[in-house]
């Protein structure tokens, strides 16, 4: 009986294992499925990507950081996105894939604000000072990360020193 009884409490522990396991494959799995799935899933297309900083080589100067000669910290011609990406994710992929440190937070009133790129951040130039959103040659009125992305688009993150008036826009 008791052989029984530890034969019968055995078999039960490997169930348990064996159940354990299953459910363990199980998630894993279906992680995997969400994961390839979700990631990129538009299709592919073009863009321009730009970052300026050339109003800001006027006070280089009064910098402590190291800006390029001609104010070009990125220019990508045909930048590849996927379908549905916002503003803010071609940037930040850019950024990413090119080595350039970007900051960022999230916005009182909603959405993403670029804090700084490559070491250049908002009021390094004084207080009107700081880094602006345009698409297609027009300042936009709206965060990056609320603009869809479409093929032909071009993306500039400029910096500008006095709120954008030096980039010829005015509100």
């Amino acid at each position: 009986m008791k052989k029984m009884n530890e034969m019968k409490k055995t078999t039960k522990v490997i169930l348990l294992m064996i159940i354990t396991a299953m459910a363990l494959f199980s998630l894993a799995a279906c992680g995997e499925a969400d994961k390839d799935t979700t990631a990129n899933s538009g299709a592919v297309a073009t863009c321009t990507v730009i970052i300026n900083c050339e109003k800001a080589l006027a006070q280089s100067d009064n910098l402590s950081v190291e800006l390029p000669n001609d104010g070009i910290i990125l220019s990508i011609d045909e930048y590849e996105f996927h379908e549905g990406d916002t503003a803010f994710d071609v940037f930040r992929n850019a950024m990413e894939e090119n080595d350039i440190l970007f900051e960022y937070s999230d916005n009182m009133g909603g959405g993403k604000m670029v804090d700084g790129i490559n070491n250049l951040y908002n009021g390094d130039c004084g207080d009107l000072s700081g880094w602006m959103f345009i698409i297609n040659d027009e300042m936009s009125m709206e965060n990056s990360d609320s603009v869809t992305v479409k093929a032909g688009d071009k993306l500039v993150f400029a910096y500008s020193c006095d709120c954008g008036e030096d980039l010829g826009f005015t509100y």
